[in-house]
């Protein structure tokens, strides 16, 4: 980018066959390494103008822009403002001494509608008030501008109405900090206005209104609307950081607050998940023991079954040897009864034993496997009762588990309830808390515009005091006036009354004169009549002056008692509320 809008005015310049000024190319550099194109005293050409404009579209980083003392042909600087909308950043337009006029400030003018970038504009020596139609689009055009803070209208030739048109702007704007109308033709009309529009804009802090023949008591006065502008802006800047501060400590208190629920939320979720970790393991071993359970029963179901097949199996046994017995005692009785006693007796005793023998060693057999059978069955008979009672204690250990287990669950649902009330009851009074806090900062904040208002009521009631003062002092001035002329205008009187007097002496005397010739009695009578009669109308006319002159100066006295009893009673009025004004700023 630094290297770039240079090489942009070279190539315009290259293209246009028109030699590159070198001191333009490194104020381009400047431009793109500080932000700042100063051309401040250069003589631009028109061709220049518009390379520098195109080149200016391709540079939004530039913050200042310095053409003060240019006087910049009016095409070139036309080119100029067009290009500077594309300056997206810049803060500061010094156009100071450039012969703007007319057409170029109705540019101006729609520049300042459109841009919302620019806070510093310098106008000054461009003659801007010869026209003050186009004046009046400026103004026009800065009452809906809501970022420019600084104007500078110095040495414009701007008139009464100017300053009318700018009393009005001030009206609406609320962005102007500082303008200055120094050395021009406003007048104390339009330092008037101004002062009437400042009493509707607590924004401007600055406005220098220098040798515009504006008396000492306005611009005292304009001096002190300012100073007041200005300790309202501290004071809402101090309610601002008031207000801040205040937000600040809802949102230490809300975040405590919040760290706090989210620890008991944390351990409420790390309690749970452990009771149900926990509970997972009582159902894991529950389930074993289950396993177990069902196993023995189906064990002892299987022993009890044995049980059976063995006891059946004995009942048979039992059976087939009384049955073999009860065959063996028939064989033996058959065969003793088939056989003859003839045949008996020739019978060897040897067969016979053979025979009893074989017949014992079954029996023998049977007997054994009789015995075999019942001591099994004796055995299982035995194992039977001890299974039972393993069956019951596994049944009791079983019942103990399930009774057990149901109390854990029990105490752990009860103190998931408990954490459940604990967590709703925290929530409850974090909800009151933030309620109560938000409460308390919106009755401070409520509490401190009453004061800010208390305070602008009171001040403004000081001030209608204040200026009823001075009016009032002026008054008793003016009177003192008219008094003293009246005054003047009675020793006036009293030596014209002197002066008749004198007269009057020198035509008594000039009476006696003509009395004594006798040509001259006619004319001296007649002479005498009208100057008896002038001096009682002069008389008269000095009665009459000197009752009114003795009336004014009994209403002087009155007017002057009242005055100084008024003015007294509102001195009274004014320190009594000053105090009560200073002990309520400062308890």
């Amino acid at each position: 980018m630094d290297i770039d809008i240079c090489n942009i005015y070279q190539t315009l310049c290259l293209k246009n066959k028109i030699p590159s000024n070198e001191f333009i190319v490194s104020c381009l550099y400047n431009a793109s390494v500080y932000g700042e194109l100063n051309l401040k005293s250069t003589t631009i050409t028109k061709h220049s103008c518009s390379l520098i404009a195109k080149t200016l579209k391709y540079a939004s980083t530039i913050n200042i822009l310095n053409l003060s003392d240019c006087l910049l042909p009016v095409n070139g600087l036309k080119d100029i403002l067009n290009s500077v909308n594309y300056l997206t950043n810049l803060k500061i337009l010094n156009l100071k001494g450039n012969q703007i006029g007319n057409t170029l400030t109705t540019y101006i003018s729609k520049i300042l509608l459109n841009n919302n970038n620019i806070t510093e504009l310098r106008l000054d020596w461009n003659n801007i008030g010869d026209s003050v139609d186009t004046f009046s689009q400026l103004c026009h055009s800065l009452k809906s501008n809501t970022v420019l803070n600084i104007l500078i209208l110095a040495n414009n030739n701007l008139c009464q109405t100017c300053g009318y048109h700018l009393a009005k702007m001030l009206n609406i704007n609320k962005s102007l900090k500082n303008i200055d109308l120094s050395w021009n033709c406003v007048g104390e009309t339009g330092a008037e206005l101004l002062m009437k529009s400042l009493k509707n804009n607590e924004i401007l802090l600055e406005l220098n209104i220098q040798g515009n023949s504006v008396s000492m008591e306005m611009s005292s006065m304009i001096a002190e609307q300012l100073k007041q502008n200005k300790s309202n802006e501290i004071n809402q800047k101090e309610v601002q950081v008031r207000n801040l501060s205040l937000l600040e400590h809802v949102a230490s208190v809300d975040k405590n607050y919040q760290t706090q629920l989210n620890i008991l939320n944390n351990q409420y979720h790390n309690r749970v998940d452990e009771l149900q970790s926990n509970l997972q393991l009582l159902q894991l071993k529950n389930q074993e023991q289950k396993q177990e359970l069902e196993e023995l029963k189906k064990k002892s179901l299987k022993d009890q079954e044995n049980y059976i097949l063995i006891s059946n199996q004995i009942k048979k046994i039992k059976s087939e040897a009384s049955f073999n017995k009860q065959s063996l005692n028939s064989l033996i009785t058959k065969i003793s009864n088939e056989i003859p006693n003839s045949d008996m007796e020739y019978m060897n005793l040897e067969d016979l034993d053979k025979i009893f023998y074989i017949i014992s060693k079954i029996k023998k057999n049977c007997d054994i496997k009789v015995l075999q059978e019942k001591k099994e069955c004796q055995r299982l008979i035995e194992v039977l009762p001890k299974l039972t009672n393993e069956l019951k204690t596994l049944k009791g250990e079983w019942e103990n588990f399930k009774s057990s287990t149901e109390l854990n669950i029990k105490d752990y649902s009860d103190e998931l309830i408990a954490i459940k009330k604990l967590l709703l009851t925290n929530m409850y009074h974090r909800k009151i808390s933030n309620k109560i806090s938000n409460e308390i900062n919106m009755n401070n904040l409520i509490r401190q515009q009453e004061e800010i208002k208390i305070y602008d009521k009171q001040t403004n009631v000081l001030l209608l005091l204040n200026t009823k003062i001075k009016t009032l002092h002026k008054e008793k001035s003016d009177l003192e006036i008219k008094l003293a002329e009246a005054e003047i205008k009675s020793v006036e009187a009293n030596e014209t009354m002197k002066v008749l007097q004198k007269n009057l002496i020198l035509a008594k005397d000039e009476l006696i004169k003509l009395n004594k010739t006798e040509l001259y009695n006619i004319a001296a009578q007649t002479t005498s009549d009208t100057l008896a009669k002038e001096i009682d109308i002069l008389k008269t006319n000095f009665a009459e002056k000197d009752n009114q002159l003795r009336l004014s100066k009994i209403e002087i006295d009155k007017i002057n008692i009242n005055h100084e009893t008024e003015l007294i009673n509102l001195e009274k009025k004014f320190q009594s509320e000053f105090q009560a004004f200073k002990e309520k700023r400062h308890p």
